[in-house]
């Protein structure tokens, strides 16, 4: 089963919401999203990160995947 992909203003809109601090935007979540926030809470002593797929984005309905568009 598949995530419901989202629209990227209404992903805007929910993380100036959102009382988390620090997203990072991720193409892969196997290799990438461990790694970066790996990089926040460790490296940089952040307490939470969290992470948003851009497969998991649309933009006019459009998703590229793993890759951001334009």
């Amino acid at each position: 089963m598949t995530k419901l992909k989202r629209d990227v203003r209404a992903c805007a809109q929910r993380l100036r919401m959102s009382k988390i601090s620090t997203w990072v935007l991720v193409e892969g979540v196997k290799h990438n999203a461990p790694f970066y926030e790996g990089v926040l809470i460790d490296g940089g002593g952040l307490s939470q990160v969290e992470t948003i797929q851009a497969s998991a984005l649309t933009i006019d309905g459009k998703s590229g995947g793993g890759k951001l568009m334009r």
